[in-house]
């Protein structure tokens, strides 16, 4: 994966891009990198290593304030948030250029606009994050509350992906929705 700079590269981040974070805190991001890992369950080298990312947001150009803001959904609901401000907390970010056509990215706006709520939202029970992480062992869809995704069946429902639910960092780089990713830093 390269390693480029914010400053040379945040022209080029456009409406719909896939932002993936790697977060610290014990519950739910380790546990979330340490689940995709890139290792499958039985493989002894995946008990020993977290994977980069626990987190994924789209990005999206506020065209009144002309800043770069990271949508996507979190404790508490959906947040819009200062892309800077997110390289700040996490130090790095991952960046994956959607591949889509413009009119693509509008619609993809348009379904994250959609989606967007104030107010209370329910943030998933523990119960989504154990089918969320079962489901390869079941085949099943795991349960979606409308008003409780998760960031990344957040992302994957605004992209229009097949079992939201389903998806983490390496089943959205792997769609084929997105080009290669690189990593950002300050």
């Amino acid at each position: 994966m390269k390693l480029q700079r914010y400053s040379g590269l945040r022209q080029s981040i456009q409406d719909a891009d896939l932002l993936l974070f790697g977060g610290r805190a014990l519950w739910p991001s380790l546990v979330i990198r340490f689940w995709d890992n890139g290792f499958r369950w039985n493989d002894w080298r995946g008990w020993c290593r977290l994977g980069p990312w626990s987190h994924a947001e789209i990005a999206h150009w506020d065209l009144w304030s002309r800043s770069l803001e990271a949508w996507g959904s979190v404790t508490g609901g959906p947040r819009k948030v200062p892309l800077s401000r997110l390289l700040y907390r996490y130090g790095s970010f991952g960046w994956a250029p959607f591949l889509g056509s413009d009119v693509q990215r509008n619609v993809i706006i348009g379904k994250a606009n959609q989606l967007w709520r104030l107010g209370q939202v329910n943030y998933p029970s523990m119960r989504q994050y154990v089918r969320t992480a079962l489901r390869g062992l079941y085949g099943e869809k795991v349960d979606v509350d409308p008003y409780g995704y998760t960031c990344w069946e957040w992302v994957a429902t605004v992209h229009g992906l097949d079992l939201p639910a389903a998806k983490y960092a390496s089943d959205l780089i792997a769609c084929g929705k997105f080009g290669e990713l690189v990593e950002v830093s300050p």
